[in-house]
């Protein structure tokens, strides 16, 4: 935390952008046991930044919204976590809160969202 928060300090960015906290192997990344620590880094990085005076971008997906309410998973949890801590910041101008509609996945041929959708149908 304290590199973070130095590095913060000494390039000073008008904006972090927030993308992505982990990768791990295909379709493995809903259960890493890291995620619960990775959202909470993300909430840790939303206040260090409105200390600087750093816009935030957080990326949301289609886990922190997903279709189901009892869908749980450790990633879906972690970002669903991220979006309560950064969501109020958003709707009061302070950081963003960015969903992108289309994630593809190059393994799986099509975006993955799509993919998900088909198999719940």
């Amino acid at each position: 935390r304290e590199r973070r928060r130095a590095a913060l300090r000494k390039h000073r960015p008008d904006v972090v952008l927030h993308l992505a906290w982990s990768s791990t192997e295909h379709n493995k990344y809903q259960e890493d046991p890291e995620n619960p620590s990775w959202g909470v880094l993300g909430s840790n990085l939303l206040h260090e930044c409105l200390e600087l005076g750093c816009w935030y971008i957080a990326t949301g997906s289609a886990a922190d919204i997903a279709g189901d309410p009892n869908y749980s998973s450790r990633y879906s949890d972690a970002k669903r976590h991220l979006r309560s801590v950064v969501e109020p910041y958003a709707l009061s101008g302070q950081a963003t809160w960015l969903r992108p509609q289309v994630v593809v996945s190059l393994a799986d041929r099509r975006p993955r969202l799509v993919r998900h959708y088909l198999q719940r149908w």
